[in-house]
């Protein structure tokens, strides 16, 4: 029997996080599927894209699934509004979308951010002395949020709308996200600290995990064709890349956590394409030195109360996420 399908009510996300009961059926069933409520009066209905290959497709193919054209946002805008939107990289096409991005991507290759590994470890070391001098703190605004931040702050120079919004809110939320899932699945936590050469993997199995970025809005520029549906000049196309990272037919046992997943092609970053994410690099570094930090610095962090999630369909948010830091025993010696 097929559920009832809502994939914008933001309290769905928020009481319940991602509705992966409902993206499932859809990837089965209707993997491009038309969601005939836009949200709000006078918003559009929408093709909702579920299957990784089509989320691949139309990251691949900005010449028929637009970025410009009415912007990557869920949400609809007036035309003034999306004038201004358009200044952001985010909301170009090529080959606009490709000059712009020239100036910065030598910033962000693997070998310059390399180059900053020392300097993230000192941020994330002194931040975690900090915080461990308490016995319990908020993981989401004392440890998620300000490492990005401060992370931001040695590279504020180009582009700081863009750095803030895509170098911090995803970390953040990918950090807070797969601390959660790391302690909820303590097994997997353990296995971590017995085996630190995981960290790269478990970072990269936390993105596809939480999936920070649940959708992007394309618009089709021409009539076409996608999953055995007719897609229209001009109709919105949302991709979920939550559901893409769940695709039974490209992962093992894909509603498992599992820190060692390998191989593990999730498209957390993006489905490739011009838009594949100028700081995969960077948010991968960060997520592996915060691990291993906390590993080595705080073994016994564990949950502490009620974790409350942000109200959105486009960002997989934490807002408060408490903490114990030290165990029982920890405690009594000290």
């Amino acid at each position: 029997m097929a559920p009832e399908i809502n994939l914008i009510d933001p309290d769905t996300y928020q009481r319940d996080g991602i509705p992966h009961d409902q993206l499932a059926w859809m990837r089965a069933h209707a993997p491009v599927y038309w969601h005939a409520n836009g949200g709000r009066d006078g918003w559009p209905g929408f093709w909702a894209v579920t299957r990784h290959q089509d989320v691949a497709f139309i990251s691949r193919h900005p010449e028929i699934y637009s970025s410009a054209r009415r912007l990557t946002i869920f949400t609809e805008a007036p035309e003034q509004a999306i004038q201004v939107q358009r200044l952001m990289m985010l909301n170009m096409d090529p080959p606009q979308h490709t000059r712009q991005r020239s100036f910065v991507n030598r910033g962000f290759t693997p070998r310059m951010i390399g180059r900053l590994e020392q300097r993230i470890t000192r941020l994330c070391r002194d931040l975690i002395e900090e915080v461990a001098r308490r016995e319990t703190a908020d993981f989401v605004t004392d440890i998620a949020a300000p490492l990005p931040l401060q992370v931001i702050c040695e590279l504020v120079e180009l582009f700081f709308l863009l750095l803030t919004v895509a170098g911090n809110e995803t970390t953040r939320n990918a950090a807070s996200g797969g601390m959660l899932a790391l302690l909820r699945h303590r097994q997997q936590w353990q296995r971590l600290m017995a085996d630190p050469s995981l960290i790269p993997a478990a970072a990269e199995e936390i993105v596809r995990w939480v999936s920070p970025v649940n959708l992007f809005r394309r618009t089709a520029v021409r009539d076409t064709e996608l999953g055995g549906q007719r897609i229209a000049e001009g109709d919105k196309v949302v991709v979920f890349y939550s559901s893409a990272n769940r695709d039974e037919e490209v992962f093992n046992a894909p509603q498992e956590f599992d820190i060692g997943r390998d191989p593990n092609p999730h498209v957390g970053y993006g489905g490739g394409g011009p838009h594949f994410c100028l700081g995969r690099h960077l948010a991968a570094l960060e997520l592996q030195v915060l691990l291993r930090v906390l590993a080595e610095r705080l073994p016994d962090i564990a949950l502490d109360g009620e974790v409350s999630r942000l109200r959105s369909n486009f960002i997989n948010g934490i807002k408060h996420m408490p903490v114990r830091l030290h165990s029982a025993a920890q405690r009594t010696v000290a």
